[in-house]
């Protein structure tokens, strides 16, 4: 990747990008190429991928996939829900709760709390095999609605694991994030034990929130027979004051498209009645925009590059299976 120049810093201290950043993802071009073929008319076939980062911030991150198909696009996406690892509460084991949180509903919301654990200090595997975290809930109150905090959950660190860990250890993401309230005489003790997971087992080990993607806005001036027009003067001066979002741009009075992006297809442009067959809103169906939002647990670059990545051994996977079936069924 080209180096980025350097803009404002984030909370974290580190810099955010103020300009775009370009990378192409070869060995995933290489995998996909001669995978994927063109069954649909609205399907473009893969060639060279290109991704460039336009926002990357603590939490979020906008990206735009170049070169792929809806296909690839929506599975990229679905790969980041369900298939990046994360840890959270999997058990609750509730020793008492004189609160008036039911204990089902008050496990339910432990569970749901984002923890900030790499995932890849963490043995996967089996459940009954794999390395858990405990997490003690110990609160009683001490005055009428006393907020219960996930900052209350106290990491109890088993055999070898506060040397593992060291100086970063496991905790909620956010210590601020109210689980119940508590009046006395009510106290809560409750033992929550965590393990590796993904986003297919349960929602609560997905490390993105919102995760979604757009085509690329393409618009452009047409007369009724198809051939290139423009709009000029007045017309150019209203078409432009109409758009919401600020599209277009006026250059020695005529209209210019100047920020395809920021188009939400709200149809502005083609309210009037004579505009409609002259102004042509489409979309690239090669060019995506993302747009992921993480719960904190990953960094958003980190979600999108494992993302890549075990997109990657999946479609190997499936190149090695369809070659074995292929080998079966001409042997046979």
């Amino acid at each position: 990747m080209p180096p980025k120049k350097q803009g404002k810093k984030d909370r974290r201290g580190s810099s955010t990008a103020a300009t775009s950043s370009v990378a192409k993802a070869e060995t995933f071009s290489e995998v996909t190429k001669g995978l994927v073929r063109n069954t649909a008319t609205v399907i473009e076939p893969v060639g060279d991928i290109q991704i460039i980062i336009t926002k990357n911030e603590e939490t979020e991150i906008e990206f735009e996939l170049i070169g792929a198909n809806a296909p690839i696009a929506n599975t990229l996406r679905r790969v980041m829900m369900e298939s990046v690892p994360t840890v959270a509460i999997e058990d609750v084991t509730i020793n008492s709760n004189t609160g008036v949180l039911q204990s089902e509903n008050l496990a339910h919301r432990l569970g749901l709390i984002p923890l900030a654990v790499d995932p890849n200090m963490m043995e996967g595997g089996p459940k009954d095999k794999q390395e858990k975290l405990q997490f003690l809930l110990d609160i009683k109150a001490t005055k009428p609605n006393q907020p219960v905090y996930s900052g209350d959950l106290q990491w109890i660190a088993l055999e070898g694991q506060e040397e593992k860990f060291g100086s970063n250890p496991p905790r909620p993401v956010d210590p601020q994030i109210l689980i119940t309230k508590i009046s006395p005489p009510d106290n809560i003790q409750a033992v929550c034990t965590a393990i590796k997971g993904c986003g297919s087992t349960h929602a609560k080990f997905s490390p993105v929130s919102p995760a979604y993607y757009r085509m690329h806005p393409e618009i452009s001036f047409v007369d009724a027979y198809g051939a290139p027009t423009r709009f000029e003067g007045a017309e150019a001066e209203t078409l432009a004051s109409r758009c919401p979002g600020k599209v277009f741009d006026i250059e020695d009075g005529i209209a210019k498209v100047a920020r395809p992006r920021n188009c939400t297809m709200c149809r502005e442009c083609i309210r009037e009645e004579d505009w409609a067959p002259r102004v042509r809103l489409g979309v690239r169906k090669t060019h995506f925009i993302f747009s992921v939002e993480t719960t904190g647990v990953l960094s958003p670059e980190t979600v999108v590059k494992t993302a890549l990545r075990i997109f990657k051994e999946k479609l190997e996977l499936l190149k090695r299976q369809v070659k074995e079936k292929a080998k079966e069924k001409e042997e046979n």
